[in-house]
C-alpha cells in the first residue's frame, strides 16, 4: 500500500476509535540495507512494494492524530522464523495447508528472498501500538 493510502487508512482507523483508543499495527517496513530483493510475499517486483520507512510510519501515525506508546522491532525473531520455514521447504518442499496456496509457485523465491532481506535489513518487522490523542 503506498504511503498516502496509509496516510487515509491511518486517519479512517482515527476518526472511528473512541477518544484513548488503540491501534496496533505489524507492519513490514523499509530497512536500512538498501534496496530490497524480490520476489516477497507482498509483491513480485518493485513496481508494486511501496514499504514506509519507520520514520514514516511514526510520522504518519502522529500526522492522524495517534502518539505511539509501544514501538517493538522484531526483525530478528522474524529472520529466525522465515530462515526455519525456509530450512523445511528446502528439506520436504510445500505440502499440506500454508501460505504457498496463496501466494503461488513463486513460493520459495518468496521465502528465499525474505529471508536474505531480513538478514540483511533491507526490511524490518515493526509492531506499532498507538493511542489515539484528539
Amino acid at each position: 500500500m503506498n504511503i498516502a493510502r496509509k496516510d487515509a487508512m491511518y486517519a479512517g482507523i482515527h476518526k472511528a476509535l473512541k477518544p484513548g483508543g488503540l491501534l496496533g499495527i505489524y507492519d513490514v517496513v523499509q530497512g536500512e540495507g538498501g534496496p530490497l530483493i524480490f520476489p516477497v510475499p507482498w509483491a513480485g517486483d518493485r513496481s508494486i512494494s511501496h514499504l514506509a520507512t519507520p520514520a514514516q510510519m511514526r510520522h504518519l501515525l502522529d500526522g492522524a492524530g495517534f502518539s505511539i506508546k509501544d514501538e517493538i522491532d522484531s526483525t530478528e525473531s522474524g529472520a529466525a522464523w522465515f530462515s526455519e520455514r525456509l530450512e523445511r521447504l528446502s528439506k520436504s518442499g510445500t505440502s499440506g495447508l500454508g501460505s504457498h496456496l496463496f501466494l503461488g509457485d513463486d513460493y520459495p523465491a518468496m521465502v528465499r528472498s525474505q529471508v536474505q532481506n531480513l538478514f540483511e535489513r533491507r526490511i524490518r518487522t515493526v509492531t506499532y501500538v498507538a493511542k489515539k490523542n484528539r
